[in-house]
C-alpha cells in the first residue's frame, strides 16, 4: 500500500469482500495446514506407540514366558522331591523298622532262652555230672511225650528236652548211661 493506505498504482484496489474472502482463505489454509500438522505428528505418536507398546509386549511375553518355564520347572521340581521324600519315608522308614523288629525278635528269643536255661540248670542243678532225680523225672516224661500223635505237643517236647540237656551242660552220652 502507498500513501494514506491506497494501493500502488497499477494495482486495482481489493474490495471489503474481497480481503474478507482472502483473510478466510488463509484462516482455513492455516487451519489445513495444521490439522496435516497435527495428523502427521499424530500418525508418528501412534507408529511410535505401536512400536514401544509392541516392544514392551513382546519383553512382557519373554518374561511370562520365563516365568512359566520356571514355574513348570519348579513344579517339576517339587514333584519330584515329593516323590523322592515319599520313597525315603516309606521304604527306607519300613525297612528300618522291619530291621529293628528282627533284631528285637532275635534278642527277645535270645533273652528269654538264656532265661529259661538259667531257670532249667537253677531247678535241675547237677549232681556229680548225672541229673538229680528231679530233673531225671523231667526229662523221662518229656521223652514220653515224643510218642504223642499231635504234632505240636511232639514239638514242645523235644524242645523241652533239649533245654533240659543245655541247661545241665551233658551231652546226650553222658545223659544216657
Amino acid at each position: 500500500m502507498g500513501k494514506r493506505g491506497r494501493p500502488p498504482q497499477g494495482v486495482a484496489a481489493k474490495t471489503g469482500a474481497q480481503r474478507a474472502w482472502e483473510y478466510r482463505a488463509r484462516i482455513k489454509q492455516r487451519r489445513v495446514d495444521e490439522t496435516i500438522e497435527t495428523n502427521r505428528t499424530v500418525r508418528k505418536l501412534q507408529v511410535e506407540l505401536r512400536e514401544a507398546t509392541q516392544q514392551q509386549a513382546e519383553a512382557l511375553a519373554a518374561k511370562l514366558r520365563d516365568a512359566e518355564r520356571l514355574r513348570h520347572a519348579a513344579e517339576a521340581e517339587a514333584a519330584r522331591l515329593r516323590r523322592e521324600l515319599e520313597r525315603l519315608t516309606a521304604g527306607e522308614e519300613v525297612l528300618r523298622l522291619r530291621a529293628q523288629v528282627e533284631r528285637l525278635k532275635k534278642e527277645l528269643a535270645k533273652a528269654k532262652s538264656d532265661q529259661m536255661e538259667r531257670i532249667v540248670a537253677a531247678a535241675l542243678g547237677r549232681h556229680g555230672g548225672q541229673l538229680q532225680p528231679v530233673a531225671r523225672s523231667r526229662l523221662v516224661k518229656a521223652l514220653g511225650m515224643l510218642g504223642s500223635a499231635y504234632d505240636g505237643e511232639r514239638a514242645s517236647a523235644a524242645e523241652t528236652v533239649e533245654r533240659l540237656r543245655r541247661a545241665t551242660g551233658l551231652q546226650w552220652d553222658d545223659l544216657i548211661p
